[in-house]
């Protein structure tokens, strides 16, 4: 017998046998053991985890000769023909091949006639989806009322594109993508039934390269034996993989959160010198970048696998939680722009480039900040009446606290204004953008923002509502800063709600005396004695 690749020769035959799906495989098994059979179901799912595999275990639990179970016993000649893909009574369509709607006719003419030697006619459709919409018209009618004797399997990699009343009529299974260490565990054991030495490290990439597939893992593992001639090793599946080695891509970070832009450029070039897959390298930097967050979380645990990399260690302490997420999010963006382009190489580049361009330094924080300088504050670091995070404060007369308030009012209208400015640009909803409306700007002190709200708006000051208002304010100025909120013994506050209605009110009379001066307005109030109603304006 010829050899059979991989994917072939492991690929389930048991429901016991199917890796990484075990909700799908539980339903199906109870269905088939309680025998309520449903006449159709669809497997979705992306490609390779195991859709039409299991809608032909599902076949052969159906068929096989010792009656329906969820364990067929795979000796009897149902499920050898079956396995062996010439069971006449399974009948196995490529929606893709057959999407002209006389084609699909023909193949449901036959489904009225009983099967020829089974107890179930099974039509297994893969890539359903690749249907015109004359051929699932065609297909409808048969699924709203088959013959007893028929059942429908289909399998799609797109559910979207399948018309809503066929899906109604299918009981729906939607598989998803294989979890990384679920497919080192099943590689380590195709390795070892097939006698093949591996380094664990050069599983877990092709794992990660297979992106949830068994199939494409089990491809990759197979290219990867013959590369290295009968042993897998690190390097060298690295290197089949188009992958950059974890110093590389820690390099990269590092050289990014310094700023080095032309080393960063030599690093990227050199990269395009060794014919190294962009795509994958961006991929092993948001890894990277997501150990490096955990790390910054919870520290280092051994599940992640981070106790020997002293490397990326060394980089989670180096750069700030926020500069691993904001890098996360460009990086992330990138690898979608780069499935758009031809040139991956200056692609990657644009990526890297574009990391550094958005990269916070200490001066460019400063110039974000400039516009709401100390020199703004009002006595120092005075706080009025009472403090968000503690016990209300009385430190100075009723005199002094309401000549602050005149004081906010009055001297600092340009800090409010450009408070006023920043709360339109901030990504808030609900309570905390209303409590930052109705605030206003006392004075910074660094990355401090003091806050002052009227006594009506004290119930407002909640643990929540402040760290969104400082998560928001970090996000737009890429600086990590505090918010601190006050209550003061004030309702007249130059908040960005009041300059707002201001200026609405503005606007209003000053249309309504453009209406009251226009000649036509004036005829028809002396010919009709008729009234100008009061306008009501809205932003």
């Amino acid at each position: 017998m010829g050899y059979k690749a991989l994917a072939r020769k492991w690929r389930p035959k048991a429901f016991s046998e199917v890796i990484g799906q075990p909700e799908t495989v539980k339903a199906l098994a109870n269905a088939l053991d309680t025998e309520r059979l449903h006449h159709a179901y669809l497997f979705s799912g992306c490609r390779g985890i195991g859709k039409t595999t299991l809608a032909r275990i599902f076949a052969k639990s159906l068929n096989c000769s010792n009656g329906i179970s969820s364990k067929p016993c795979g000796t009897c000649a149902s499920c050898l023909e079956i396995d062996e893909g010439r069971m006449i009574d399974l009948i196995e369509v490529d929606a893709a091949s057959r999407t002209k709607v006389e084609e699909t006719r023909q193949l449901l003419d036959n489904v009225q006639y009983a099967p020829t030697r089974s107890r179930f006619k099974i039509y297994l459709i893969d890539e359903i989806h690749m249907f015109s919409k004359h051929s699932f018209n065609a297909l409808l009618k048969t699924l709203e009322e088959p013959p007893a004797h028929a059942k429908f399997l289909l399998a799609t990699t797109d559910p979207e594109k399948i018309p809503v009343t066929v899906l109604s009529r299918c009981l729906r299974f939607g598989l998803r993508k294989v979890g990384l260490d679920v497919i080192v565990h099943q590689l380590e054991r195709v390795l070892d039934s097939e006698k093949v030495t591996f380094e664990k490290p050069a599983l877990i990439e092709i794992a990660r390269s297979s992106d949830g597939s068994v199939r494409d893992a089990l491809s990759l593992l197979e290219q990867a034996i013959v590369h290295g001639n009968g042993r897998i090793s690190f390097e060298n599946t690295g290197k089949m993989l188009g992958l950059a080695q974890l110093e590389t891509v820690v390099k990269i970070l590092e050289l990014v959160s310094e700023g080095n832009g032309a080393k960063l450029l030599e690093v990227s070039r050199e990269l395009g010198m060794r014919t190294s897959s962009f795509d994958r390298i961006l991929k092993q930097m948001l890894d990277v970048l997501r150990r490096v967050a955990v790390v910054q979380v919870i520290g280092i645990t051994e599940a992640d696998g981070l106790e020997d990399d002293k490397n990326l260690i060394d980089f989670s302490e180096k750069i700030s939680s926020e500069d691993c997420q904001l890098y996360y999010e460009i990086a992330l963006q990138g690898l979608k722009n780069l499935e758009v382009t031809s040139d991956y190489e200056s692609a990657f580049e644009m990526i890297l480039l574009r990391l550094l361009a958005f990269t916070p330094s200490e001066k460019s924080t400063d110039n974000l900040l400039a516009g709401f300088s100390e020199a703004g504050q009002v006595n120092g670091e005075r706080q009025v009446l009472k403090n968000s995070q503690g016990p209300p404060e009385e430190e100075k007369s009723r005199t002094d606290k309401q000549s602050n308030n005149d004081q906010l009012n009055g001297e600092n209208e340009n800090l409010n204004a450009e408070w006023g400015d920043l709360v339109q640009k901030l990504e808030l909803t609900g309570l905390p953008r209303e409590l930052a409306r109705n605030s206003i700007l006392c004075h910074r002190k660094g990355p401090v923002f003091f806050l002052g709200v009227s006594e009506s708006f004290s119930g407002f000051i909640q643990r929540d509502y402040v760290e969104s208002i400082a998560t928001a304010i970090s996000r737009q100025l890429e600086s990590k800063v505090e918010v601190k909120i006050n209550v003061l013994d004030t309702t007249s506050l130059k908040t960005p709600v009041s300059v707002e209605r201001e200026a609405i009110e503005m606007k209003k009379v000053k249309v309504e005396d453009q209406l009251k001066e226009n000649p036509n307005i004036k005829k028809l109030q002396s010919v009709f004695d008729a009234n100008l109603d009061e306008l009501s304006l809205k932003k």
